[in-house]
């Protein structure tokens, strides 16, 4: 594992957790992390891992070919679409951050030096002007701050001068987009299944291994992510905290073989 871009990253403090997630929010959020991995499987990375409730609610850690940070806020909602107030409204009731934006900007702070993406991620449509004027259409999976009007550019901004006057690196219209999940706010197991399925498939593996690789990966993720000690050095960090690509296709061999999955350890 590369970790020239890791650097220092075992010594930063995890952020604050805003408070108490239900269980369906947290199960949402932990099966976007599996999105990610077979998203990041898929287009064939090869080095990489995955943090939860770090750096922001998903760290997606590309290691090679080509090393940056994806820092991820995670926001489902059964109903409705995401404008760029409720993206930036001040909630003036609570500590640290006063929004959206915010929050997820004060996650690039401790990476100031490294190549880093912010994403915003959510199963609810989007309804935000572009530059051409017209709204984005419902449909939109991904728009970048640098495809927004001025108009919403300029919210943006003045949000951000809440909590972060200028200057401020980096500028985020350079590092931040939206985007949106398939995975259903109710029952995003199935969804998570029937990906994992996929690349099973391309991988010559039977069908039979498909839930026992998902719940081996989702309990390691859960388990990990409520770790909070300290560490000696990023590779721990990653190790105890983290899920890594060598370790996904270590699964994917044992389900390939037919071993019975009982962790992320070899059996």
């Amino acid at each position: 594992m590369a970790s020239k871009i890791l650097g220092s990253l075992h010594t930063i403090e995890p952020r604050e957790s805003a408070g108490a997630k239900t269980t369906a929010r947290y199960r949402f959020q932990t099966n976007l992390a599996i999105e990610q991995i077979c998203d990041l499987i898929e287009q064939g990375i090869t080095d990489f891992a995955i943090l939860i409730e770090h750096l922001d609610d998903i760290t997606v850690i590309h290691l090679e070919p080509d090393p940056k940070f994806v820092l991820i806020q995670v926001k489902a909602r059964s109903a409705g679409s995401w404008t760029i107030t409720n993206l930036t409204k001040s909630e003036k009731d609570k500590t640290g951050p006063s929004s959206i934006i915010s929050k997820l900007y004060q996650s690039s702070q401790a990476l100031k030096n490294e190549d880093l993406e912010l994403r915003f991620i959510s199963n609810a449509p989007y309804s935000l002007k572009l530059s051409n004027g017209k709204k984005c259409s419902s449909d939109a999976m991904q728009i970048t701050a640098s495809e927004l009007h001025l108009d919403e550019i300029k919210k943006i901004n003045d949000a951000l001068d809440i909590d972060y006057p200028l200057p401020r690196l980096p500028d985020i219209i350079d590092v931040f987009a939206v985007k949106r999940t398939a995975l259903s706010h109710q029952d995003s197991d199935a969804y998570i299944i029937g990906r994992i399925t996929k690349i099973l498939e391309n991988n010559g593996s039977h069908d039979g291994a498909v839930t026992a690789l998902y719940k081996t990966l989702y309990i390691d993720l859960v388990e990990k992510s409520s770790r909070s000690e300290r560490y000696n050095s990023p590779e721990e960090l990653i190790k105890k905290k983290g899920v890594t690509r060598d370790e996904v296709i270590g699964l994917l061999g044992r389900a390939k073989s037919g071993h019975k999955f009982s962790s992320m350890r070899s059996t």
